[in-house]
Formats: C-alpha cells, structure tokens, sequence
C-alpha cells in the first residue's frame, strides 16, 4: 500500500507540473494558465515565462521517472519539494493576490506535502 502512495504522489505530482510545461506554446497558453493579460505585447516576459515552463517540464520528467524507478525518487522529491515550496513562500510574502495564482498556491502546497510524505519511513511490525 505504501509503495501505492508513492507512485501516486510521483504521478499527480509530474501530471500537475506537465500542465505548467505546456505553457512553452506560447504568451497564450501562458495567459490561459496563469492570467497574466498581455504577454503577447511583452516578448522578453513570455519567454522568461516559456524558459521557467521548460524547468518545470523537467521536473515533470523527473517526478513521472520516479514513479517506475526507485533511485530517481530522492532527486525528484527534493527537486519537487524545493520548486513548490519555493513557489509558495514567495506567493505568501508577495501578498500577491490572483485567482490563477491562488490555484498554482493550492496545488503547489498539496504536492509539496504528498511529496514531503513518500519520504517518512513506515515502521515495520517485524
């Protein structure tokens, strides 16, 4: 069963941020995800934005990696853990408020803690 969560908690976590790599599609795609009206007219913002989707694709191929392979999950959890974590205390200190953002916020704190718990060990009744 704990073996279960894990792959779970990889998956949803991968899934969750291939959502955020499709935004290297485009200022569009970036609008839609996020809400930020007028990347199409800021060229050097959208590709700051399309240049954090790829980070974040990577970290999708590394959480899904995780899921059938044991050795990628420390890398992926700590990657993982750290990239949403850091999201949600800049959110929080920026007093920043979206509801685009807000719903990153959400996933980002349920992940995290998802993540955060495939790595407490479980006590064997041996």
């Amino acid at each position: 069963m704990r073996e279960t969560y894990k792959k779970m908690a990889f998956l949803l976590t991968g899934v969750a941020h291939l959502l955020a790599f499709t935004g290297v599609m485009g200022a569009r795609r970036l609008e839609e995800l996020y809400g930020l009206g007028g990347l199409v007219d800021q060229p050097e913002l959208s590709l700051f934005m399309q240049h954090r989707a790829v980070f974040l694709g990577i970290i999708a191929i590394l959480c899904l990696t995780a899921v059938w392979r044991k050795k990628a999950r420390d890398p992926a959890r700590f990657v993982g853990i750290a990239s949403m974590f850091g999201f949600v205390a800049l959110y929080l200190l920026s007093g920043t408020e979206s509801v685009y953002l807000d719903k990153v916020f959400w996933v980002s704190t349920v992940m995290s803690l998802l993540l955060l718990a495939t790595y407490i060990p479980v006590r064997s009744d041996t």
